[in-house]
């Protein structure tokens, strides 16, 4: 709230942040306990918490310009998914290593739980995107995914059987490639092609100049960073003029 945003539902924590059933998240300033995860318990996946606060937002602002940052959790040390997704993957992935280090949490299945964790988030990215259909406002919403590193193997995570890193080499807190070359998805119906690529090399302190272009915002200083459009997705679709 400190930093100017108008709303925040989720961790202030990233230790916290490596439990997905902690005992609280936070409502703007307010501590919002979770009674249900005391003493060992898992009744709330504080991820669907959040999830459900997003689309409440975009319900909420569907009649103005908004900005929502989204720092999904998952896939994550811990290794922890619900239980109805833990289902649809266990047994899938050869044999397992069980993962018991007491640094994170025990895991019998961790590939399962990573596959899990990957569903989960991929049925958060669909909910979203059908609320901003819903609400009708999908072809002129800009959606970017992204991710702030590469693979881990925190929690069990068995990162080269599902050939995470690809191509690249490394995986997070390596400076090859595959620790800090990550994929970045831009979705814009009324401004971007489907399927356009670009070879564009980008990082993040590249963002806020971009947001700034986007929305005819001037920047109250100089930055190192340079506005994405600018190089590239005005060669993506020609017929828009920003």
């Amino acid at each position: 709230m400190k930093m100017g945003f108008s709303r925040f539902y989720g961790y202030n924590c990233q230790r916290e942040a490596h439990s997905y059933y902690p005992g609280h998240l936070w409502s703007d300033n307010t501590r919002v306990l979770l009674p249900e995860n005391a003493d060992g318990q898992e009744e709330k996946y504080a991820p669907d918490l959040i999830q459900e606060e997003a689309l409440k937002f975009i319900r909420a602002n569907r009649d103005q310009p908004f900005f929502c940052y989204y720092a999904a959790i998952q896939p994550h040390a811990d290794m922890v998914a619900p239980e109805e997704y833990m289902e649809r993957h266990r047994e899938k992935y050869g044999e397992e290593t069980p993962h018991a280090t007491g640094h994170h949490r025990d895991q019998l299945h961790p590939r399962a739980a990573f596959a899990a964790m990957v569903n989960v988030l991929d049925d958060y990215v669909g909910e979203i995107v059908a609320e901003l259909e819903a609400q009708g406002i999908a072809d002129n919403t800009l959606i970017i995914f992204t991710s702030d590193n590469g693979p881990h193997k925190e929690g069990g995570h068995d990162y080269e059987y599902f050939n995470c890193s690809g191509v690249l080499r490394g995986e997070k807190r390596d400076l090859y490639e595959g620790g800090v070359r990550v994929p970045m998805i831009a979705s814009w119906p009324s401004k971007i092609a489907a399927a356009a690529e670009t070879d564009q090399m980008t990082a993040f302190w590249d963002f806020l100049p971009t947001m700034a272009a986007l929305t005819h915002q001037p920047l109250s200083q100089a930055t190192d960073g340079v506005s994405i459009c600018r190089h590239c997705w005005g060669r993506v679709n020609r017929s828009s003029s920003k």
